[in-house]
């Protein structure tokens, strides 16, 4: 049962980017037109610009190509990671502090999104599924310490956030002061740099791998210019 309702509130959250009833805005539309690029063969930051990572764009691509060229495989996709946010965020809730607190607190996340998400295809809303996941792993690590890989997984999820915007470092920000003010005040300092060092690890695979596909294409150099400096 709940959810289902999560799935009724994820519908919600996106019922002004439902491409029945709306069209897309500035922002949406132009990651369409980035899609559709793709899907005819260019090249990111070489044969058309934005300043956001390549993520979104790729991303509106694979959306165009399950909908056959419509925005309506753009939209399940939003759907998808909207509501793998959403029950990622009810099971480590009610895990910890019970159905009541989960349900409350997944409600507020639904209603706040629908009230900035507006139209929709946006680069956040795709970026949420990967720092819920992150999140939840690394609320995993209150019951099993000392395994570097959890926290690997947490960096690399964070990185594919990252590359949908840059902005979007901020949660990963907070798991590594987290661990930071936790060890140190345990004046356990050793393990603090073992743990920060095995996230960073994970945070910058999916920036290489990113980066040697455009070295691949060509235009590694203009994605990290746009993407990170510029953006």
């Amino acid at each position: 049962l709940p959810y289902i309702f999560l799935f009724l509130l994820t519908a919600l959250a996106l019922d002004l980017a439902n491409p029945f009833f709306d069209k897309p805005a500035r922002d949406g539309g132009f990651f369409l037109y980035a899609g559709s690029q793709i899907v005819d063969g260019k090249i990111p930051y070489k044969d058309f610009w934005d300043s956001k990572g390549p993520g979104i764009f790729y991303v509106n691509a694979l959306g165009l190509f399950l909908g056959g060229g419509s925005r309506w495989g753009i939209w399940l996709l939003e759907f998808v990671c909207i509501f793998g946010m959403l029950s990622l965020l009810y099971y480590t809730l009610s895990k910890r502090w019970g159905m009541g607190a989960a349900l409350f607190g997944t409600a507020l996340a639904g209603f706040g999104l629908r009230a900035v998400l507006g139209y929709g295809n946006y680069t956040e809303e795709f970026a949420l599924l990967f720092n819920a996941a992150g999140l939840a792993i690394f609320l995993s690590m209150v019951d099993v310490e000392r395994n570097y890989w959890k926290y690997i997984w947490v960096g690399a999820l964070f990185g594919l956030s990252f590359t949908f915007r840059a902005n979007n470092i901020g949660g990963f920000f907070a798991v590594l002061g987290a661990v930071f003010l936790f060890y140190v005040f345990k004046r356990h300092y050793v393990e603090a740099l073992r743990i920060i060092l095995a996230a960073l690890a994970g945070f910058a695979l999916p920036l290489i791998l990113w980066t040697l596909y455009f070295a691949i294409l060509g235009s590694a150099g203009e994605m990290i210019y746009a993407s990170i400096l510029f953006n």
